[in-house]
């Protein structure tokens, strides 16, 4: 076995005292011929978290794989998630929330074999079941074979085109230019993926995707002001990368900021839209396409 580290697994949680020994069981379980580490960075957790990682670690034979920091204060999870990825150093990075999990124990085993084996891909993901609060099971993918992903759908379904807990990419995001405005750290992933190589997608179901009251996006849904915060956020994400992009690129970030900006439309009124507009200095079509939406309404 080699004993580099092949892979970091990267784990943020907060308040996740019912899921977070399962989610780092999962982990701990994986069969690979190959070294990993687990960074957990819990964000000063309010429940009974920290004490669920501390009992779990105890004694569990695996125990030094896994890094543990627990902060002092609350630094959101975005500031989370960048300082946890800047622990990891392995040749890849896989994520898994506190509040997800993996179900198969070959996961990791089939996802670095598929990289090693394809060195123009630049990240691959799998499926994943949506498990609701009631244990009700749906799919988060209707893909029905493994292909390659476009890059028109990466940018324009953002940190939607993956379930989180199923990614694993190669270790050449840079933390630093994480925004602190975006609570969708895994749209940064996406749209930096879209732009440095190809991305596969593994047609298996090896890991689970949690809805619940305390996760990042059911909260979102529920509160219309984090709602529109979040589409706020996303658009200065979409026209950084933009503006970055390869120029065959920058049509399908033209068309992902239209339909954040008809999302936002929707919620508030066009002097808001304007202003929007021009703060980050959007292409005068967005602006005029938006005009259009408000006068036909």
């Amino acid at each position: 076995m080699n004993s580099e580290i092949t892979v970091s697994v990267c784990m943020i949680t907060f308040n996740h005292e019912t899921f977070i020994s399962q989610a780092i069981l999962s982990v701990l379980e994986q069969e690979c011929d190959f070294e990993f580490e687990l960074i957990v960075a819990n964000d000063c957790s309010s429940d009974e978290t920290h004490e669920q990682i501390q009992k779990l670690l105890k004694n569990h034979p695996q125990r030094k794989r896994v890094i543990y920091y627990n902060h002092k204060k609350n630094i959101g999870v975005i500031a989370n998630f960048k300082d946890a990825l800047t622990k990891c150093t392995g040749k890849y990075i896989a994520l898994c929330d506190g509040d997800d999990y993996w179900t198969d124990v070959n996961k990791l085993q089939t996802q670095v074999d598929f990289l090693d084996s394809n060195r123009d891909y630049i990240a691959c993901f799998h499926n994943a079941k949506v498990v609701n609060q009631k244990e009700q099971e749906t799919n988060f993918h209707e893909w029905s074979s493994a292909k390659e992903v476009d890059v028109e759908d990466i940018i324009m379904r953002g940190g939607g085109i993956f379930p989180t807990a199923a990614l694993l990419y190669r270790n050449v995001i840079n933390p630093d230019q994480f925004s602190l405005n975006t609570k969708s750290g895994d749209s940064i992933i996406a749209y930096n993926l879209a732009s440095l190589g190809k991305v596969y997608f593994i047609n298996k179901y090896m890991s689970v995707y949690r809805l619940h009251d305390g996760g990042v996006y059911t909260s979102l849904r529920v509160d219309s002001h984090k709602v529109l915060e979040d589409l706020i956020g996303n658009i200065g994400l979409l026209t950084k990368f933009r503006k970055e992009s390869a120029r065959k690129y920058k049509k399908h970030y033209n068309n992902a900021i239209r339909k954040q900006l008809q999302r936002i439309s929707n919620r508030v009124g066009l002097k808001f839209i304007l202003n929007l507009v021009v703060k980050n200095k959007l292409q005068i079509i967005d602006c005029l396409y938006y005009l259009k939406h408000k006068i036909i309404k």
